[in-house]
């Protein structure tokens, strides 16, 4: 997950992107819901009903910033940007998170979708920490903020000269007096002192004189401007950034390489069943050429019979008179006179 925050630098043009980054390995808990008390602040700036995504950590949050800024990011010259500057600050070692947005505006399933898999551990495949480093800030890459200060609290020799670099808290700066005001009253004040002794003015202008600089000399390495100190990726870090590009391709081909034996598998499959589907095709065919050759040959017979019902019903008296030929004929071999025989017919 990565939250974008526009804050102005120094040295910096243009407002830049400050990426948070929480790792999925981080998070021990993830839930969302509707915010039934959101903080005073939050109202204040928030209309209608909000929602919430909230996050325990396990570890801080990674501070994202571009490669080429200096090692101690400073904000520009006006109090909103120190402001932000102090918030990323203390975010950095947070380590419970609550987000708040408009709850009409939430993707509802998508939250609850990835707080379940945040909540299970292994629900969300986590890269490296320098994949894609590389691709941020419009291809001139990002690294990782170490937020802690890293000046010495004070000088070796038990003076406070340390903390000279280590700008004072906002509130701080508004409350104290201006520094050019002071200088300038100290100054208002040597000369009103140099225009009534003399004597003083002459060894106030030596001393002023002994205390000024040799432009002409090189100035120490700590007085550089920030832009010179910028650091140049490391061998190691480089191995990093590479080896963070070869894992994610390794992820990508072997991603594609399960999504081909799958689709690999589904076409077998299909194969299968078109093949077990053609297999009873022909099976149906054959029973189907029976069944029309059985239809066939009792159409014949019906056809038959109906011919041979034709040729009684066209040679019905024929048929009668040979019948009782035939009958006769059978009865004189018998003895039986034909008298006896209409007789006999007469009578039953």
């Amino acid at each position: 997950m990565r939250l974008h925050i526009p804050v102005k630098l120094k040295q910096v043009p243009a407002r830049t992107p400050i990426h948070i980054h929480i790792r999925p390995s981080h998070v021990q808990s993830c839930t969302f819901a509707v915010a039934v008390d959101p903080p005073e602040a939050v109202r204040a700036v928030s209309q209608g009903q909000l929602a919430c995504l909230s996050m325990n950590l396990s570890g801080s949050v990674q501070v994202i910033v571009p490669q080429n800024m200096s090692l101690s990011p400073r904000p520009a010259k006006n109090r909103a940007s120190g402001l932000v500057l102090d918030a990323v600050r203390s975010l950095s070692r947070a380590t419970q998170l609550v987000m708040y947005m408009p709850a009409n505006l939430a993707p509802r399933t998508h939250l609850h979708r990835l707080s379940a898999l945040l909540s299970c551990g292994d629900g969300v495949q986590e890269l490296p920490p320098y994949t894609e480093l590389f691709k941020l800030f419009g291809g001139s890459g990002g690294r990782i903020w170490d937020v802690e200060p890293s000046y010495p609290a004070s000088s070796p020799d038990g003076g406070g000269e340390g903390n000279e670099d280590i700008p004072p808290p906002y509130q701080e700066v508004s409350a104290r007096p201006s520094t050019l005001r002071i200088q300038s009253e100290g100054r208002d004040g040597k000369r009103r002192h140099s225009s009534s002794d003399p004597v003083a003015a002459a060894v106030t202008d030596e001393t002023s004189r002994a205390k000024r600089p040799d432009l002409r000399a090189s100035p120490p390495t700590s007085h550089l401007p920030e832009k010179a100190q910028r650091p140049e990726p490391t061998i190691l870090q480089r191995l990093a950034l590479l080896e963070a590009v070869v894992h994610a391709q390794a992820v990508q081909i072997s991603n594609l390489s399960s999504e081909n034996q799958a689709q690999r598998k589904r076409i077998d499959e299909c194969e299968g069943e078109l093949a077990a589907l053609r297999l009873e095709i022909a099976r149906m065919d054959r029973q189907l050429d029976r069944l029309d050759l059985e239809v066939s040959e009792q159409r014949e017979d019906i056809a038959r019979l109906d011919g041979n019902v034709q040729y009684c019903l066209e040679r019905e008296d024929d048929i009668a008179e040979a019948v009782i030929d035939a009958v006769t004929e059978r009865i004189s071999e018998r003895g039986l006179s034909a008298a006896n025989i209409h007789f006999i017919l007469g009578d039953g």
